[in-house]
């Protein structure tokens, strides 16, 4: 999801095949991600693996980190809130529900 998920989706759709180890989905995700990180302009610059198997989660931060952007702010940007004029509001009521989980693991 998100600015770079055009690029990420195209990589995905191409080299996706069935069954694949854990080695070939590990890379093709994160090709994916660096399709999206290198072809948006809007989108960061490193990869962080996410491994889910039934009863673990591993999570790699920071995997792959090659794309710096060398101009960026190290406090980042701030404007001006007059700068910018609000067209329209609104706002929606959000409930969780606790339920069933959509699908077996």
């Amino acid at each position: 999801m998100g600015s770079g998920s055009l690029a990420a989706m195209a990589i995905m759709e191409t080299y996706y095949k069935e069954n694949m180890t854990q080695e070939e989905a590990q890379a093709l995700v994160i090709m994916a991600i660096e399709g999206g990180v290198y072809h948006d302009l809007g989108s960061g610059s490193n990869v962080d693996v996410c491994l889910i198997k039934r009863g673990k989660v591993e999570y790699k931060r920071n995997f792959k980190s090659d794309n710096f952007k060398k101009y960026a702010k190290p406090d980042g940007y701030t404007y001006r809130a007059d700068r910018c004029q609000v067209l329209e509001e609104y706002r929606h009521k959000v409930t969780v529900v606790d339920g069933e989980q959509p699908m077996q693991m």
